[in-house]
């Protein structure tokens, strides 16, 4: 699969990843002051967005857990430095960050965006800063973010995650990005029916057993294949059905064998009475978004928000759309509808 070349700097809120946010309606009323023509589909938003970029010109990932624990391997801390944009103490990230903006959106009392890349800014001061920048340490895609000392309270932030978003209606963040999909967000839906993941986080141990706990995957809901992931891993380990438009396979003609409920055309498709497939292309020819409950929309890469915490201004870019303009500006109108 081909993607675009990486851009060297982009806004904070387009570098989040592969442009999964979840929009959540009805749910966080004090978010109240988007446009009228949205306000039918939602009070709220959390966003999360990013490109596509080649993985051959992005720094090399050690996925093993002594590269995000233990910040003395002497061989990647001469790699990948401390960057001098971090302040004093024990958080830091290394001169290997993408820039994908996870850490910013989900600890952003400790990093910030300083000079191409993320930085602490300020040390955590209280336990529960503590949790959240270990969080983020334990989902940044690339293992960037590092402590100088190995954290004894790591297991904390394993048991954290996945992160409820509504633990009521059973939605949650996952974590555990993944470099494959440029740190795109992915999310678990909890129902007695058997839950969904939406879009492939990383896969890891810690993670299948808290997802385990949690009551296993039944349906793994892919919205484009740009955040596919680990999707393998996860559909052998869970024996979950992967759901998926088929107009991405030939971006990766492996899909073809592999995706257990393919589906086809624009028409809306209910995957169950309270699972309905929405149709949106425009980034690529089969992204789609999934509406959970009318309530909870989780959408592909065709929308974002204008910055990271601007839950008011929701719109398109034309710089990362990949299959057709036309198509994506027709997307949005239908989910204003």
């Amino acid at each position: 699969m081909q993607r675009a070349p990486r851009r060297a700097l982009l806004p904070p809120a387009v570098a989040a990843g592969t442009c999964l946010f979840l929009i959540l309606l009805y749910v966080y009323p004090s978010h109240d002051g988007l446009s009228s023509a949205l306000r039918p589909a939602a009070s709220s938003f959390l966003r999360r967005l990013g490109q596509t970029g080649s993985s051959k010109s992005l720094p090399p990932v050690r996925h093993v857990a002594s590269c995000r624990v233990q910040s003395t391997a002497t061989t990647r801390a001469a790699t990948f430095p401390r960057r001098t944009e971090n302040v004093e103490g024990d958080f830091f990230v290394d001169s290997s960050c993408i820039d994908c903006d996870t850490c910013r959106w989900m600890a952003p009392g400790v990093f910030s965006r300083i000079g191409d890349m993320s930085a602490v800014h300020k040390q955590p001061e209280t336990e529960e800063q503590r949790i959240e920048a270990l969080k983020a340490l334990l989902s940044c895609p690339t293992a960037s973010i590092r402590t100088e000392s190995t954290p004894k309270d790591i297991k904390k932030a394993h048991e954290a995650l996945p992160d409820p978003i509504d633990a009521t209606e059973g939605v949650y963040h996952c974590g555990y990005h993944t470099e494959k999909s440029f740190a795109a967000a992915s999310y678990l839906i909890r129902r007695p029916e058997g839950n969904v993941l939406v879009d492939s986080p990383r896969f890891t141990p810690a993670l299948a057993k808290r997802l385990e706990s949690l009551g296993g995957v039944k349906y793994m809901f892919l919205t484009h294949v740009d955040d596919i992931g680990d999707h393998e891993k996860f559909a052998e380990h869970f024996n979950c059905e992967r759901v998926m438009h088929v107009g991405d396979f030939p971006r990766d003609p492996t899909l073809c064998d592999a995706i257990e409920k393919p589906f086809d055309g624009e028409d809306d498709y209910e995957l169950t009475s309270d699972l309905k497939i929405i149709p949106v292309p425009g980034h690529t020819t089969g992204s789609c978004a999934l509406l959970y409950k009318d309530k909870f929309l989780f959408t592909g890469d065709h929308m974002s928000l204008s910055r990271a915490t601007d839950y008011q201004h929701l719109g398109s870019n034309p710089r990362f759309c990949f299959y057709s303009w036309e198509k994506q500006i027709e997307s949005v109108d239908k989910l204003r509808r």
